[in-house]
């Protein structure tokens, strides 16, 4: 028997057979989702096959880390940041953890070794991701018997740095632009740009001609 269920505009299907652990495996359309659960409720054998080779694929953590990489963060709008994230979390001995054996202490010592070499908003960032991958693996991909809990949410979170409330004094916009000089065309016009509009830097380099209307003075941001 399937299920489906959409979370983070991905549709999870979930086929039970008797006797046997639930299989489940995330698609980006229900119409794929469908496709699959019911060419494994009709084939047994291939059931049995698809269950071994996903239980073996994710052993570790570093397992766990690569299929969201591959599955998840391709869908998301800051892929780009998250995937340099996902790097740091398979460099570091987290990523050789079984899943089975993954307890909070772990977490702690990623946790402390990090705050070593970077600021605590930065780890609380990472902390953030790694959690978000765990509770995908339990929700998503049949993980739950593996990994009962999320270690993450057992451990003390680093305080967060207060927020940045900081605008250009007198003379500092100069030295910015003066430092700034590179052979690069684009750094003036883009700092002189953000200043008058407050954009981001991924919204102003993300930019296309069909959202700047130069005739009526304003561009569209299709994601802001």
């Amino acid at each position: 028997m399937a299920s489906f269920t959409k979370r983070n505009g991905r549709w999870r299907a979930r086929v039970r057979r008797s006797g046997l652990p639930s299989l489940t495996k995330s698609f980006p359309t229900k119409t794929l989702a469908l496709k699959w659960s019911q060419r494994v409720e009709c084939d047994p054998e291939k059931f049995l096959t698809e269950q071994v080779s996903e239980d073996h694929q994710l052993v570790t953590l570093g397992d766990l880390l690569r299929k969201y990489e591959k599955e998840v963060t391709p869908q998301k709008k800051g892929r780009d940041k998250e995937k340099y994230r996902l790097r740091i979390l398979q460099r570091s001995q987290l990523s050789g953890v079984s899943l089975s054996e993954l307890k909070p202490h772990h977490i702690t010592k990623f946790r402390e070794d990090r705050l070593k070499v970077v600021y605590a908003g930065t780890v609380l960032k990472d902390l953030g991701l790694l959690s978000a991958v765990i509770n995908t693996g339990t929700t998503d991909w049949g993980l739950e018997n593996v990994l009962r809990s999320n270690p993450v949410s057992m451990i003390s979170k680093p305080r967060a740095p207060k927020p940045r409330d900081r605008r250009l004094e007198a003379g500092e916009l100069e030295k910015l632009l003066s430092a700034g000089a590179s052979p690069n065309p684009y750094f003036r016009p883009v700092v002189l740009f953000a200043i008058e509009t407050g954009m981001r830097r991924g919204e102003i380099l993300s930019l296309t001609w069909e959202n700047v209307h130069l005739g009526k003075r304003y561009v569209h941001l299709q994601d802001t």
